[in-house]
């Protein structure tokens, strides 16, 4: 697939802490609309030749819930955050992301995902039983710990670190708002 630099943006690289080079696909082909998704843009560190996608230049082709290829005049773009006329691909409201995996399925030459679903407290006070955030901690805490023993780094450690603050936090919330009587509810 073939590339082209569009330029030099204020972005700095985390692990270089030089600028990074703003990338993008030359053409849309149809190897990358096989994939469930791909990236419109990237950045890419010319020292350390990491590349950082992030989830606001992430198109969708396939709409998850409807188990269908999108129309390619409706591209659907996933953003964590609304900006200026960004259309997202999965409702707020929703329970169910996809995962991608790993490798990508050699014989259709695609791009499968699995797909995880969280509970859900509806405004009726009936739910959608499905896991939590704290339980995707834990599992990705337990595995990294795994992977850690195996292959030991800096890194994992830091960031088996970070994912149990993160966990430690969520339970501080519940446990907040279970003292305040609102655990459970929606209520602020």
């Amino acid at each position: 697939m073939k590339y082209y630099k569009n330029n030099i943006v204020e972005n700095i690289c985390p692990h270089c802490k030089i600028l990074m080079e703003e990338r993008s696909h030359k053409s849309i082909t149809p190897k990358l609309l096989k994939q469930v998704c791909y990236y419109s843009k990237w950045y890419y560190c010319p020292r350390c030749a990491r590349v950082y996608n992030y989830d606001k230049y992430r198109i969708f082709t396939y709409d998850i819930k409807n188990g269908a290829k999108i129309n390619q005049n409706n591209i659907k773009i996933m953003t964590n955050q609304p900006t200026g006329g960004s259309i997202t691909s999965i409702p707020p409201e929703t329970n169910e992301y996809p995962l991608l995996n790993f490798k990508r399925n050699e014989e259709t030459d695609t791009q499968e995902t699995q797909l995880i679903k969280f509970y859900k407290l509806n405004h009726d006070g009936t739910y959608e039983n499905g896991t939590t955030l704290e339980e995707l901690l834990r599992v990705a805490i337990t595995r990294l710990k795994d992977l850690n023993m195996r292959f030991p780094s800096r890194e994992n450690a830091i960031a088996t670190t970070k994912m149990e603050e993160a966990l430690m936090w969520l339970n501080e919330r519940t446990r907040e708002r279970k003292e305040r009587g609102v655990e459970g509810k929606h209520l602020l």
